[in-house]
């Protein structure tokens, strides 16, 4: 090889390694993201089907509620036409965040994540 391929070869090693440093050095600087776990209390809301936990049957039994509904339950509309336990959150809408508020419940609450502090618990 040429004095001028090494040379080139070179600098190319150096830029990818200082590319490599910046991109590190991005990743250290910036500041954690807090994680706040939802209030683990009663299972009430989220037990839809009454049997002591919160499982696939909780699911199972509201989106056949909602999608397999009467037309004054369905989803995206008002909860005042679904059974009162439909409604989640509580915030008058048979909707997918029902579900997501169900499922943040069981992934913290029933089963927390490995290597989660849970307070309470």
């Amino acid at each position: 090889m040429s004095k001028q391929t090494l040379l080139l070869v070179g600098v190319l090693a150096v830029a990818v390694l200082l590319a490599g440093a910046v991109t590190v050095q991005a990743q250290i600087t910036e500041p954690p993201r807090p994680v706040t776990p939802p209030e683990c209390g009663a299972m009430g809301p989220y037990d839809l089907t009454n049997d002591g936990r919160v499982d696939w049957r909780d699911f199972d039994l509201w989106v056949r509620t909602v999608h397999e509904g009467s037309e004054t339950c369905r989803l995206n509309g008002p909860a005042h036409g679904c059974p009162p336990w439909v409604d989640v959150n509580r915030d008058g809408i048979a909707s997918v965040e029902d579900l997501m508020a169900m499922d943040q419940f069981m992934h913290w609450c029933v089963r927390p994540p490995r290597h989660t502090w849970v307070p309470g618990r």
